[in-house]
């Protein structure tokens, strides 16, 4: 079996159905679904030889805040914030986690794996985190923030859980950073006038 094949029997046979019966829409090698205030998004990343299984939790108002316009029409992995990896959540967000990738001539093990990885623990993760305050949770026990976008998510988040002092120092903590800096700034405008995100 090539890898296309591979690929095209999970989103047929494998994750694709289980993936509709839990309510979530396929676009291309993306599934998402609105719970509550968040969306879910499982995603299947291909690579030339192999490929590997992204997770993450669309905040909108998060979202609009940062960017300043309003949310995509269907939701990508990276639009996500929190978001991880399948070879995280397999390790338990162990702080050295390695990768996980499965290739095509590992076809009945890598089905059985995804199949177990996405509905015996992606999904259960994901359905924990149906809320903002849910979200600031799942990152505070289980990532750890090192690039300035995600401090950036988390700066917003926090203030709009209503740890606005927390979220503006870590917004505040950009100000001097050349691609960020501006950014930074714009959300902390947002965040403190009445109008942000209208």
């Amino acid at each position: 079996m090539t890898l296309n094949n591979l690929v095209k029997e999970l989103m047929t046979h494998g994750l694709g159905p289980r993936l509709r019966e839990a309510g979530f829409k396929k676009r291309q090698t993306t599934w998402s679904r609105r719970i509550e205030s968040v969306q879910h998004v499982v995603d299947l990343q291909v690579s030339r030889d192999s490929f590997t299984l992204n997770f993450g939790v669309f905040l909108e108002e998060v979202w609009k805040v940062c960017w300043l316009k309003p949310a995509p029409r269907f939701v990508h992995e990276s639009d996500c914030f929190p978001r991880f990896r399948i070879g995280e959540l397999l390790s338990g967000f162990q702080e050295n986690a390695l990768d996980k990738w499965w290739r095509f001539e590992d076809e009945g093990k890598a089905i059985e794996e995804v199949e177990d990885a996405v509905f015996g623990k992606g999904l259960a993760v994901l359905d924990s985190i149906c809320t903002d305050r849910d979200a600031l949770s799942f990152v505070r026990e289980n990532l750890r923030i090192r690039l300035p976008l995600e401090f950036l998510y988390l700066g917003v988040l926090e203030y709009q859980c209503g740890e606005k002092s927390s979220g503006v120092a870590k917004l505040e903590q950009l100000l001097s950073d050349h691609h960020w800096g501006k950014r930074a700034q714009t959300s902390l405008d947002c965040l403190t006038k009445t109008e942000c995100g209208s």
